[in-house]
């Protein structure tokens, strides 16, 4: 790769693929961008529709921010643990860089074709109803052959990208390896309307700590609100029908949310779920093509990235192309390097969480979250690590720091 300007194909017209093929484009890159649905106005169902504050700067570097603004909620986590609540006034606020930032609530419905008007304002080629069938890869650039409305059409390109979701074809097609760690939940979720608070200008995003359980409540616009419960998989109580799993979720919201009332929620939505979601890497390069978004990580929905980590790797592989442009480092190499920084231990602590330890209690539950309880700081750390705005490795050298600390004041 010596150009000064690559050309690159991308397969996947949903965050991870529009966000790149923008952010490319604006630096100079030839893209093309396929997507297999057929409307412009598709988006994706099995999300949380939460845009964590990591990705601020990247909604307003692709010219979303100001849209996701007026159309979505902005939103700040709360969490209740057995030992209290975390929570915290403002925005988030990233001690490094002394921004502050706040996430958003939104829906894919919204959020996915707006993306896609605005790869056509930058002019940038998008093939609806056309999906990816096989590449050849040459010493410098790549052959692919894709579907196109029912016609098989041979494209050329420096490099291809895969956008293609968690069941990535082009990862299959070119054998990329793959990694799968244990989840031990299950979910089911669900839209309802009717919620009680309001157009707020700051909604909370509430998360519960249940045993082994969680439950999350995303307020969206127009008094929508997602309900989610994230329940053990070998528990006995496991709802088979619509009627059964709208029930368990109100059920479960309820009893987790004593101080609320769902009573004036109604349905308005398939419940939707997994029964078996593994966490699923594959590693983010091979020859002259990159894997980003759910194509590369998809881990476990509880975690609430899918969103945020499509943005950060479409922003890291521009970052990479930049450089590559300017400094004639290597442009996968970069990318991969990037991504083991910067997403990496994100995913592994996510994949950590996904496992259930069946040898706590509620005591030693409460003994975990007590010292953030107790230090305001320590829980300004937690909601930027749920931001995804500092490292889990940094928050847990603040834990142990400010827990020691607290041992010795509580003698």
């Amino acid at each position: 790769m010596n150009k000064n300007n690559l050309n690159f194909i991308i397969v996947g017209a949903s965050i991870a693929g529009c966000s790149a093929a923008i952010m490319l484009k604006k630096n100079g890159a030839l893209v093309t961008i396929i997507e297999r649905s057929e409307s412009i106005d598709s988006y994706k169902k099995l999300c949380t529709h939460f845009i964590q504050p990591i990705s601020t700067p990247i909604l307003q570097e692709i010219g979303l921010l100001d849209f996701v603004k007026e159309n979505g909620l902005k939103s700040k986590a709360k969490f209740y643990t057995p030992a209290g609540v975390i929570e915290s006034s403002g925005p988030y606020s990233d001690k490094e860089t002394s921004t502050e930032s706040y996430a958003y609530n939104i829906e894919r419905s919204v959020l996915d074709p707006e993306l896609r008007k605005i790869l056509l304002e930058h002019d940038i080629e998008l093939k609806m109803n056309a999906s990816f069938k096989e590449v050849t890869i040459a010493e410098d650039h790549c052959i692919v052959t894709i579907d196109d409305n029912g016609k098989n059409t041979k494209l050329e390109c420096d490099v291809l990208i895969a956008a293609d979701g968690r069941t990535s074809s082009v990862s299959k097609f070119c054998n990329f390896q793959q990694q799968e760690f244990q989840n031990d939940r299950l979910t089911i979720f669900a839209y309802f309307e009717g919620y009680p608070f309001g157009e707020l200008e700051t909604h909370q995003s509430h998360f519960v700590i249940d045993g082994n359980d969680m439950g999350f409540i995303y307020p969206l616009k127009k008094g929508k609100v997602l309900l989610s419960w994230y329940y053990d998989n070998k528990s006995e109580n496991k709802p088979s029908n619509q009627e059964d799993r709208i029930k368990f979720i109100l059920e479960k919201m309820s009893n987790a949310f004593p101080d609320f009332s769902f009573d004036s929620l109604k349905c308005i939505s398939n419940v939707y779920g997994y029964n078996h979601f593994p966490n699923q890497l594959r590693n983010p390069i091979s020859k002259n093509i990159a894997l980003i978004g759910d194509a590369c990580a998809s881990v476990d929905p509880l975690s609430g990235v899918g969103c945020s980590m499509a943005l950060k790797s479409a922003s890291l592989l521009t970052e990479a192309y930049i450089s590559f442009k300017q400094d004639g480092v290597s442009f996968l190499d970069e990318y991969l390097k990037k991504y083991q920084e910067e997403i990496m231990p994100h995913l592994n602590g996510i994949i950590a969480d996904s496992r259930i330890n069946y040898n706590q209690t509620k005591e030693s539950i409460q003994k975990k979250y007590l010292p953030i309880i107790r230090d305001k700081s320590l829980r300004d750390d937690y909601l930027n690590l749920t931001g995804r705005l500092i490292y889990p490795k940094d928050f847990q050298k603040r834990y142990l720091f400010s827990s020691i600390k607290q041992s010795k004041t509580h003698i």
